[in-house]
């Protein structure tokens, strides 16, 4: 239904641009049949158009989001190992054991 750029995102939508207006014909011609007159069919064409953008816009949306969290916890990790060494700053008392 969308053309797909090279990276496999949905080229961007915009009002008068050749491929939106050729996105919105084919989704007006495809419910013309289950719509009564030319200005339903062009509304419910919208409407889907409208969706499929909104729902491709949350998907990358949540890849973003799961992305930078990824990196926060990948930053988080190698900070964390890297102070290892160094230990917490906090005196350690040694508990000898006893010998039996």
């Amino acid at each position: 239904m969308l053309e797909t750029a090279k990276d496999g995102l949905v080229e961007h939508i915009v009002t008068g641009a050749q491929t939106t207006v050729r996105h919105l014909d084919l989704l007006t011609s495809m419910v013309s049949g289950r719509s009564i007159g030319d200005a339903q069919a062009t509304a419910r064409a919208t409407t889907l158009l409208s969706e499929a953008v909104q729902n491709q816009a949350q998907i990358l949306g949540h890849a973003d989001t799961l992305a930078a969290l990824g990196a926060t916890m990948l930053i988080a990790a190698l900070f964390a190992f890297s102070m290892a060494p160094a230990g917490s700053g906090h005196p350690v008392e040694r508990q000898s054991i006893p010998n039996k």
